[in-house]
This record gives structure tokens, sequence and C-alpha cells, in this order.
């Protein structure tokens, strides 16, 4: 999963939120001092020059400078304009960084309300000066320098300056609101799991937050002139499919979801990898990882090198910690970092996906973060990480051992599969959800029991709160249906892997080279000789032929 604010994509705003995947948006176990190291739990300091941080910022000196930059772009002085511009960009980029490192702080004690106070505010400061920066970059647009200033950030971004609005005082304090909510999420999620409540007496205390995210995220859709919040994030998202092609998916993936289902709960595969697997500190998973990089690709070794020696990971455990795992990046020192809540057993199946944020991360820089953000199309990214997860299943027998490799090579296929299931059964639930803003907390929880219901669930009844516990549900808002679209190709790598390991490595490394931000996810797959999810019979071969592997694959 990635995990980054998408700032000033080409519409009139990007989603506010951090945007995010694999398992949930959850936070490091970090601590920024003056030196720049990371501090584990037990005090220990791994010094990292590229791990930003924690600093104040003066965000009225920050804005006399975007003011200063919009004196000038009346006048004709395109070398001083350029010149400003680019101190901006480069503090812009720290303040960025900042806010990263603060929110990181905050997730490693999600119930302690002063660094949840402390993460609102360094994120209001960094929305503030992105705004005050936005606000300078157009006025250059629109100014004598603008033919200058274009050939200096190239076209692509002009544009998206050009274009770009800040958020009107109404849609300021929607969007800060939405960030306390998320908050109060996370804060209310933790405390429910400390004092042992019910499914149904977590819903009481967590469900209602989500339909005021729901009302905050109608409203803000309506003010950004979209009929509803689902048209907002599907270009938010840079999605070059449409809602109605969804359906084709969800049509396709009714047909299995049964069959995966029984396979899923009553397989016992999952469950008999999970004893029988060893338990591996980080620099094993890091080990086992690196002794079979260089087969999969130098991309591979290359990124886990640069990751080890400069200790761009967070691998630990802790009853206040986010659970979940992600991979973020801090701008001003072009340094990807992964953070995983560590059970000791499966982190190598989780590192090798995050692996696969950081080796985009690590291989493609964004052409410019304030007009683009730093993750691009997040399809697209999740491929990169679904796809490097299921080629390190080719080397299962060497890492585990024959008995335990089967195990574990039959739960990742089956974790693919609930990518693509789940994701079409949580990106349902939301969009009927967000085309009426107005349903009740019972109506809600109804309609999940009803999509769980058209997909076959047999946990349909027992499990009727799981959307709760799925932070995208209330973090990152319709995008969960990239796990989905994203599972299909992952398969299609796997499936290519089982006769062809080279050529689906091949495959993969294409995905990475194509990068984020030049293609669509079905332009891409194209480009690469993978089919989309819009080819609902393919769809249905291919998640019937890996759930046949699973059946005959025995220890």
């Amino acid at each position: 999963m990635t995990r980054q604010r998408d700032r000033a994509l080409a519409i009139a705003c990007a989603l506010v939120l951090a945007l995010a995947g694999c398992g949930g948006l959850k936070g490091g176990d970090l601590h920024f001092g003056s030196d720049g190291a990371t501090a584990g739990r037990d005090g220990s300091q791994t010094a990292s020059v590229l791990v930003p941080s924690y600093r104040d910022i003066d965000e009225d000196a920050f804005v006399d400078k975007c003011d200063r930059l919009t004196e000038l772009a009346s006048d004709d002085d395109a070398d001083a304009v350029i010149e400003l511009y680019d101190e901006i960009y480069d503090e812009l980029a720290r303040i960025e960084d900042n806010q990263t490192a603060a929110y990181l702080a905050y997730c490693d004690d999600v119930s302690d309300e002063t660094l949840s106070d402390h993460n609102e505010e360094v994120e209001k400061v960094a929305d503030d000066c992105s705004n005050a920066a936005q606000d300078a970059f157009a006025a250059v647009c629109a100014g004598p320098c603008a033919d200058a200033f274009e050939e200096h950030v190239g076209q692509d971004a002009f544009e998206v300056y050009a274009t770009t609005e800040s958020p009107t005082n109404v849609e300021q304090k929607l969007t800060e609101r939405e960030s306390e909510l998320v908050n109060d999420y996370y804060a209310a999620i933790d405390e429910a799991d400390q004092e042992g409540l019910s499914d149904e007496e977590t819903n009481e205390k967590v469900g209602p937050l989500f339909v005021k995210l729901v009302h905050v995220r109608a409203r803000l859709a309506e003010l950004y002139g979209y009929d509803s919040y689902a048209d907002y994030a599907d270009e938010a998202y840079l999605r070059d499919y449409t809602a109605e092609d969804l359906e084709q998916f969800y049509a396709a993936v009714k047909q299995i979801s049964p069959r995966f289902y029984q396979l899923y709960y009553y397989s016992g595969d999952a469950e008999a990898f999970q004893k029988q697997a060893p338990r591996m500190s980080p620099d094993e998973v890091i080990d086992a990882l690196k002794a079979h990089a260089d087969e999969i690709d130098p991309y591979v070794s290359d990124a886990l090198a640069y990751l080890r020696e400069n200790h761009l990971y967070d691998i630990d455990r802790g009853s206040s910690r986010m659970d979940g795992a992600f991979t973020t990046y801090f701008i001003s020192t072009q340094a990807p970092y992964i953070y995983i809540d560590s059970d000791r057993r499966t982190d190598l199946q989780t590192m090798s996906h995050e692996l696969g944020h950081f080796v985009d991360y690590h291989h493609n820089v964004s052409p410019n973060f304030v007009a683009f953000g730093t993750d691009g199309n997040l399809d697209i990214s999740e491929i990169q990480s679904n796809g490097l997860q299921a080629l390190y299943t080719h080397f299962y027998d060497d890492i585990y051992g024959s008995e335990a490799a089967v195990y574990a090579e039959n739960a990742n296929v089956l974790d693919l599969l609930g990518n693509v299931v789940d994701g079409c059964v949580f990106d349902e639930f939301q969009r009927r959800v967000y085309a009426d803003p107005t349903m009740t907390l019972d109506e809600v929880n109804q309609t999940y029991r009803d999509v769980c219901a058209e997909y076959g669930d047999p946990a349909t009844g027992e499990d009727d709160y799981w959307w709760q516990y799925v932070s995208h549900t209330f973090d990152s808002p319709l995008y969960y249906v990239s796990y989905g679209v994203s599972g299909l190709a992952a398969l299609q790598i796997w499936d290519q892997s089982q006769t062809d390991f080279d050529g689906a490595c091949d495959t993969w490394h294409a995905i990475i080279d194509a990068g984020c931000f030049d293609y669509g996810y079905c332009e891409l797959l194209k480009k690469v000789g993978l089919f989309d999810f819009r080819q609902p019979d393919r769809v249905v071969a291919l998640c019937n032929d890996a759930l046949d592997f699973v059946e005959n694959n025995e220890a």
C-alpha cells in the first residue's frame, strides 16, 4: 500500500485524504529527533540521513514568500520568478515531509490525544502552505512570465497550476472536519479493541463516524461540482474506466466468489501456514528476500540494498500501533519508507508486497509532487506490489521448506483472489452508500449485509460489521477497488510464472518501468500484454484456474 497525500491533480481539488492500501492506512513506529534518527520502542537509534527530522514550521514566513512570488508574477523578471518558485517548491517538499513525520509519530500510539492533536495541527499547516503556494503558482501562470514558467515546469504541470483553485472557507472547514473524523475513527477503533467490545458495540462506537464522513464527503463533492462523491473519487484516482465498467467486474466476480469463500474459510491453508511458518526477525525477512532478489530483477536487489543501508523500514509490534502496512515517501530526500505492524509469521509476504511499492518509488520519481502527487495511478501501483508478492511465491520451497511452502503458496494465491473479491465487495458497498448519503447507520449495516450475501459469503450474519474494521472505509473512500483490479493483473503474473517465470518477471519489470504517471490502468495492461477486468469471461476463467490450483496443491 502506498501512503502519501495526493495533491492538486488536474481537477479542482485532489482527495484530501491520505491514500493507502495493503490492509489499511496505518502508521509507523517512529519518533523523529533533531539528529534525523529513528528510535524504536527499545530506545535504540538507527541513523538515517534520508529520514527528515521533524521541525517546527514558520507558516507566516512561508506565506510571505508566496506573497512575494505573487507580487513578482506581475513583473517580467522571469529569472527572479523561477528562482523564488524553486525555493518555494523545495520548502514545500520539506513541509510535506514534516507532516509525514508527524503522522508517523502519531500512529505509534493512536490512543495518545496529544499526538493526534499535533498531527492535525501539522497537517493543517501543510494544507495552508500548499494552498498559499498554489495561489502564487497560479498567479505566475497568468502573468507576463507565463511562457518562461511553462518551459521551466513543463506543460502538464503548468496546466495543473493554472487551473487549480484554493479551497473556499467552506471547503476548508469540511476537509478539516473530515480529517478530525478519520482521526476519531482510529482512536475509537483502538479503544474498542482495548476494551474488548463486541462487533455490535464497536459498531455503535465507530459507525456514526462513518455516517458523518459520508455526509461531509457528499457535500464536498457537491461543492466541487460532481454529481456524487464516487464520481469525484474516480477522477481523483486517475481511473481510465467507468463505474459502469465496474458493474461487469462485480458480475464476473460473483460467479466465482462462492467457491472462493469455501476455500478461503475452510481449506485451512492459512491456519496451517501460521502454525508451520518460522518466526522471522526483520533482518531474517530481508535476508530471505535478498537471497532471491536478483533472480527476479536487479531493481529488487538494488532497492533492498538501499533500504537496508539506510534503514528505511520499520517492522515492529505493539498494542497501540495501527495494524497493517504501508509504504510512504519523503519527498525532499527521495527516500521511500516501509512500515509493517509485525506478526513475525507473515511479515515476509507483507514485505514482498510493500517492496513492490518501494521499488517503484526508488526507480521512478514523481515529475512534480505539487501538481501530480507522489503516487500517480494507484491501480498501477498496486499491480507493482501485488505482482512482486506473486513472484516471490516461486521461492517458497527454498524459504520455508516443501511442506510449509505449499500452505504458504496456497495462502498467497487465496490472498490475491481475496484482493479481487474484496475489492469488488467493498467498492460496491461504498458506492451504494455514497449514492444515498442520507443513509442511517442501520441502513449502512444492512447494505453491507446485502452486498455480502450477493457475493455468496457464508459468513453473512456472523461478520455483519466487518466493514468497520477496514480502515479504507473511513480513510480512503472508493480506494479498495484498486486491490481488485490490481489483484486481477497480479494473478495473471502469478499464472504466467507457473510455466514461464522469466517471462512473468519481464512483465513485472515492464510495469515498473512504465511507472504510475504516464498510463492509465487499462492502457498499461494492454501495453504489457495482460487483460483487464472488462473481459468478464477471462476474469472468471483465470480465477477458476487459481482456485483449481489451490484445491489440487496439497502438501
